[in-house]
């Protein structure tokens, strides 16, 4: 299964995940990924 977003390769990568090399193979571009933003916390 190829990557959905920039952080989430900077995540499996990161921690070391077993599966990250596998995946970064199967992902065609790492710049094509969207970067996933976090939402804004409202008071």
């Amino acid at each position: 299964m190829p990557f959905k977003s920039k952080r989430q390769w900077r995540w499996a990568f990161a921690t070391k995940q077993p599966w990250a090399r596998e995946w970064a193979e199967k992902t065609k571009s790492f710049k094509a990924l969207p970067e996933r933003k976090r939402k804004k916390k409202t008071r």
